[in-house]
């Protein structure tokens, strides 16, 4: 039930945004970034996760690529 109602406004926040005249990849990156925000403070919020935050300078040298199948 909490997940269709989380899905539900999801659904109607990116369409009034894209009404607003938001790009999709705008919308998509906010979200992500908002979760990466939580997740960081969370971690401060408990102290007891280790979190490698891969977006910051230098970071390019630390992804894999993953290989193909």
């Amino acid at each position: 039930m909490a997940r269709a109602i989380l899905s539900e406004s999801l659904t109607e926040a990116v369409t009034r945004a894209k009404q607003e005249g938001l790009h999709e990849d705008d919308i998509m990156n906010l979200l992500l970034e908002t979760n990466r925000l939580d997740t960081i403070r969370a971690a401060a919020d408990t102290g007891r996760l280790v979190l490698m935050d891969v977006r910051g300078p230098g970071s390019e040298r630390l992804v894999v690529p993953v290989p193909e199948r």
